[in-house]
This record gives C-alpha cells, sequence and structure tokens, in this order.
C-alpha cells in the first residue's frame, strides 16, 4: 500500500538518482529519503503534541524530566544528562537552566566532589513529568499504528542496523 509522502520524497528522487548514477541502489536512496522526511514528520508530530497539550516543554527538556524521573531517588549528574543526551556541556547547561526557571529541577554541587553537580527534579517537576512520560508513550503507540508486533520488531531490527551503519560510516581522520 502506497502512503502519500511529501512532494520530491522517496520514489521520485531516488528514480532521478537512478536515472543520473545508473550504477546506486535505487531502493537504499528512497529509504535514506524515507526515514530522513520520517524524522522530520515525527519530530512535527512531537512539537504539535506538546503544543495540543499546552505544554511549553521541548522535546530535548522533555528528554531530561524522563530521565530525572526514571532514574535512581529522580537526580543524575549532569555530566550524566549531557552523556545520554549525546549533547554539548552548554547545551545541557541551557536545558537545565530553563528547567530550573519552570522550577522543575534544582541543581546542587556534590558533597564530596564539588566538580559534579547534580539535577533534580522537584515537585512541580515530577507532577510535570508523571502527566508527560504516560502521554508520551501514548504518543510513541500512535505512531506505529497499524504495525503487527512483528512488524515492529522487525522495523526495530532495521533502524538498530540502519544507526550502527550511519555511526562507523565515515569516521573521522581522529578516530
Amino acid at each position: 500500500m502506497e502512503l502519500p509522502g511529501p512532494a520530491g520524497s522517496g520514489p521520485r528522487v531516488a528514480a532521478q538518482f537512478q536515472e543520473h548514477y545508473p550504477e546506486v541502489d535505487g531502493q537504499s536512496i528512497e529509504a535514506c529519503l524515507r526515514i530522513f522526511d520520517s524524522s522530520v514528520a515525527e519530530r512535527a508530530a512531537v512539537a504539535r503534541y506538546f503544543e495540543v497539550r499546552r505544554t511549553p516543554k521541548t522535546p530535548a527538556r522533555f528528554s531530561v524530566l524522563r530521565a530525572l524521573y526514571f532514574a535512581e531517588e529522580e537526580r543524575l549528574a549532569q555530566h550524566q544528562i549531557r552523556k545520554d543526551m549525546r549533547v554539548t556541556s552548554a547545551n545541557v547547561t541551557r536545558l537545565i537552566h530553563a528547567l530550573e526557571r519552570e522550577g522543575l529541577v534544582t541543581r546542587a554541587p556534590d558533597t564530596k566532589d564539588r566538580r559534579v553537580t547534580y539535577v533534580e527534579l522537584t515537585a512541580a517537576g515530577r507532577r510535570v513529568a508523571s502527566d508527560m512520560i504516560p502521554a508520551m508513550a501514548s504518543f510513541m503507540q500512535q505512531m506505529l499504528t497499524g504495525f503487527s508486533d512483528d512488524e515492529k520488531r522487525s522495523f526495530n531490527e532495521f533502524l538498530r542496523r540502519f544507526h550502527h551503519n550511519a555511526q562507523t560510516s565515515y569516521p573521522l581522520a581522529s578516530e
């Protein structure tokens, strides 16, 4: 079943590649374009979902709240959040500062190692997280409506392999 997609995506662009470069695998081109288009569409759907729920949380802020909510004692070292989110120190600092201004998290230095700063949910942060986390689980399930359990397992395996290929392709000279 062919579902409508954004103009210029998938099959048409893959056909253009193959027309100009007959040696390329059109299916690979189409798959990569569909993954990109799907990622853009999913991000837009998340933004709409946050707006409909009338929450000012961005996906990145939600990720911090979720990490803290699931963490032991609802707190994590700031460097652990940075590592888990795969963002820069400056980026995680801005995210945490914004959540702190909203009264959702607090920061406190480690009593034994002042180089370590812990981030912890406040009561308000816990309320927001306890509302948003199940809502996001529902949203994620909605994204895979119409897929059987076997299709979901296959899809996850395909994406795992794609992710691996993306991470190991064209390493930097310094690596």
